[in-house]
């Protein structure tokens, strides 16, 4: 979300000091034109300079200006409580620096904060964990401060935005107590402008707008499950040329918006994206500049407003348990019960029923449309589970998996009810076979005495296939082919071991280059006693077989001689 770091000549500087001292004395929040200060040492960050897509360096010119360049931006007031009442927040990453002051932050109305978590690598695509996300979120929180989180996607397939969801799970969920904002999956496009003025989607390639949706579903899916509030960021030209009419579909899903344009001064709301989207979906979040000045903080910052009347809105659920003549429920302050959702004690998490009452005993639960299985009332993770005979897995999440999973480095392939597959399986178009373990075979695989191979996808060959520097055959059921065998309008020959002959001899038949029986007989015509035999004179002769010599086909005994 970092846009551009522009360079300054001495009026600049002189003006900034201007400003400045307006600042001290008018206690103004969010100005812009300050000039962004980062670590002492840029050249320890070069790497991430060249692969962070928040880089100043890597956003260089930005779309989110309402019209090309935002002017003076100025915050009234932290809270303005009117027709649209809103809590004024910020976002931050790394680059605002290593010792934020986050009691001055708070001192000065801010009231919210999204801490950058990582980024997919503008060049690489790699995902990367921004180094201060820790220290930023613990401070943050300390200093009263709710707190969200947001990665900054690149992701162009479902499975690329769930690792994307997975990786900022994995680093917050030590932080879950601090988390009282929504997740963001931050969606943009890195560019760069060269010589021919042409942009840059993505280290994978760009996506079409149905790839956008389907993305943030699973970006969101993880999130969710994992217990927290997803939410999408972006910005109103990004939508008007990547997803268009495609936000209905991000909107069915429920999830809070938080947009991103820059106008030359701050109205009650983003004009643009008012009269293009906002009928399709509504924001509650609005990052109105990229060069805000908050004090604690040295350099420019991310100012955002939050549309919402209840502070409290995504926080996690706070109270206690009790128990009446029903059950047991979990119950806030003033005595009301939390219906339909997952409660984290000290021994892991617990459903509570739409009537707040905590689901006990072992068994499977079906919760939001998706099926955990609970011991002692306690939902189940990472772990397989025997149940009438069949295998289960159970994800970290505690989320019975269906279809493929990848599972500590094997693969295996669950039906739609959540049983482990074994034997042969036809999936989609395509054969695989999954051992006695379940697990999917690649390579050479010697089944029910034949031999077949699946590639290494797991999908069963058939046909012509080359491994190595030899070819093999495999007939329609996968089975590779041994012996002489006539494909299409050629006789070919295999040895045991499947492997096709070529330029070579084979029982008195000449196979060419290509592997094909070329009628070409080894010898010549030879007279003895009598009788008529064909042979060489390395000692080969042709016997107890039949050979076509100049288009004639010819018999011969076990001694050699013509029939």
């Amino acid at each position: 979300m970092r846009l551009r770091r522009r360079h300054w000549n001495m009026r600049a500087m002189q003006q900034h000091f201007a400003v400045v001292m307006c600042l001290l004395l008018a206690i103004t929040l969010c100005l812009v034109q300050i000039p962004v200060s980062y670590a002492a040492d840029e050249s320890e960050y070069a790497q991430e300079m060249a692969d962070d897509p928040e880089s100043p360096q890597n956003r260089m010119y930005t779309d989110k200006t309402t019209s090309g360049t935002a002017g003076s931006v100025e915050e009234p007031a932290a809270v303005v409580m009117q027709d649209n009442p809103y809590y004024l927040g910020i976002d931050v990453s790394y680059w605002n620096g290593e010792s934020i002051d986050w009691d001055k932050v708070r001192a000065a109305g801010v009231q919210f904060v999204f801490v950058r978590v990582g980024y997919a690598g503008w060049s690489s695509g790699s995902i990367t964990a921004d180094y201060m996300y820790k220290k930023n979120i613990i401070n943050a929180y300390n200093a009263g401060l709710r707190v969200g989180v947001y990665i900054y996607s690149q992701a162009t397939t479902p499975a690329e935005a769930r690792a994307e969801a997975d990786f900022v799970v994995d680093k917050i969920e030590p932080y879950r107590q601090y988390i009282s904002m929504p997740v963001v999956m931050d969606m943009e496009s890195p560019m760069t402008y060269g010589a021919s003025n042409t942009k840059t989607y993505w280290a994978k390639g760009a996506v079409s707008k149905a790839q956008v949706v389907d993305n943030y579903k699973a970006f969101a899916y993880i999130i969710r499950i994992a217990g927290y509030t997803p939410m999408f960021y972006t910005y109103t030209s990004w939508i008007t040329e990547h997803i268009g009419d495609s936000m209905s579909m991000i909107s069915k899903t429920g999830d809070p918006f938080w947009i991103a344009e820059y106008p030359a001064s701050v109205g009650a709301q983003p004009p643009l994206f008012s009269k293009l989207y906002g009928s399709l979906y509504k924001y509650e979040f609005w990052q109105y500049s990229s060069s805000g000045s908050i004090a604690g903080i040295s350099s420019n910052v991310d100012c955002n407003r939050w549309y919402t009347d209840d502070i409290e809105k995504y926080s996690p659920p706070d109270g206690s348990w009790s128990k009446d003549n029903q059950g047991w429920c979990y119950v806030d302050e003033n005595g009301n019960k939390y219906r339909s959702i997952w409660i984290k004690d000290s021994k892991g998490w617990t459903w509570l029923d739409g009537d707040g009452y905590w689901v006990e005993g072992t068994g499977w639960l079906k919760a939001n449309g998706l099926w955990y299985y609970l011991v002692d009332g306690y939902r189940q993770t990472n772990k397989w589970i025997s149940i009438d005979g069949s295998w289960y897995y159970l994800s970290k999440y505690g989320v019975m998996v269906t279809g493929w999973q990848s599972i500590n480095g094997a693969w295996y392939h669950m039906s739609d009810s959540g049983a482990m597959q074994t034997g042969w399986q036809k999936i989609g178009d395509s054969w695989y076979y999954m051992n006695s373990d379940g697990v999917m075979q690649t390579g050479w695989q010697k089944i029910q005495g034949s031999w077949y191979y699946m590639n290494r996808d797991g999908v069963m060959q058939t046909g012509w296939e080359k491994i190595g520097s030899r070819w093999y055959y495999l007939n329609s059921s996968g089975i590779m082919q041994t012996g002489w065998k006539r494909i299409g309008n050629n006789w070919y020959c295999f040895n045991e071991s499947g492997t096709m002959g070529y330029s070579e001899w084979r029982n008195g038949y000449w196979l060419d280059a290509n592997g094909v029986w070329s009628y070409q007989p080894k010898g010549s015509w030879r007279k003895s006693k009598g009788r008529w035999w064909f042979g060489d004179t390395s000692g080969w002769y042709a016997r107890n077989t039949k050979i076509w010599i100049n288009g004639s086909q010819y018999s011969f005994d076990a001694d050699g001689w013509l029939k």
